[in-house]
């Protein structure tokens, strides 16, 4: 397709204003203002339990990327399977190039290590800098390339392990779950042979469920000097309800374009 207008799935919104609050839980950091977007784009619906997922993208008027995310109906959230679950999501059709080449949702009933941190029922939603094929050639075991300073998020470590499919974790220290809190939902970056492939929000269901009657809940990203590859990247990351989809939402946000 020629133009992001002609996307299949394109829905106009009124633009009466060109920014809107965000709404914060208590304790959160003020992310300010988001723009209100002129489309959204959705992508194909994958089946998950009972209901489905599907990828957003929110697009301003001047072709600028705001937002993208995935929406997890109300029937996936109340017949989720009790097994491990791992889907990949495309993005929608049509949109303008964004740095991410596409999305996994991996469900985890039972949560994953380390063991009395991630070991809660929750969501990984992996934002993939990388095609499909590239990343199933990701191999386990230790991965000895490390992000350049510049590519590297404020604080963050890693164990330097690279997990198949997905490739090396690097975690904040500073994030409650390290800090005695139990964990309810996080920020991580991946990377595998020195070049950052992945940004992925985690979120558990009980967080994410908590979120329709709560309101939105929208937490800064700490960004590195430089991303390696260029694209539009978060300042924030949100976990919310949209009761006009009948769909919890897990997304990045505040989107800024980066050439670097």
């Amino acid at each position: 397709m020629s133009s992001y207008r002609s996307v299949k799935f394109l829905y106009k919104y009124t633009l009466a204003s060109l920014a809107i609050p965000i709404l914060l839980s208590a304790g959160n950091t003020a992310i300010g203002a988001q723009e209100i977007a002129a489309y959204t784009a959705l992508g194909e619906p994958v089946e998950l339990g009972k209901g489905t997922v599907r990828s957003y993208v929110n697009l301003g008027a001047d072709n600028a990327i705001l937002e993208m995310g995935v929406l997890i109906s109300d029937q996936a959230m109340a017949g989720l399977p009790e097994h491990m679950t791992a889907l990949r999501v495309s993005l929608p059709e049509g949109i303008p190039a964004s740095g991410f080449k596409h999305l996994t949702v991996d469900w985890n009933p039972h949560g994953h290590e380390p063991p009395g941190v991630y070991d809660l029922p929750h969501f990984d939603v992996h934002f993939y800098q990388i095609g499909e094929a590239e990343r199933m050639q990701i191999a386990a075991g230790p991965e000895p390339t490390v992000l350049a300073p510049q590519n590297l998020p404020p604080g963050h470590i890693t164990d330097g392990m690279s997990m198949p499919e997905m490739g090396v974790h690097w975690v904040d220290p500073t994030s409650p779950e390290f800090q005695g809190s139990a964990f309810d939902k996080t920020f991580i970056y991946g990377s595998y042979k020195g070049k950052m492939i992945f940004l992925e929000p985690m979120v558990t269901r009980t967080f994410l469920e908590g979120v329709k009657d709560s309101g939105p809940v929208v937490l800064e990203v700490k960004r590195p000097a430089e991303y390696g590859t260029p694209g539009w990247y978060p300042s924030s990351y949100s976990m919310r309800y949209d009761a006009g989809k009948s769909a919890y939402v897990v997304a990045i946000t505040g989107l800024k374009r980066s050439d670097k």
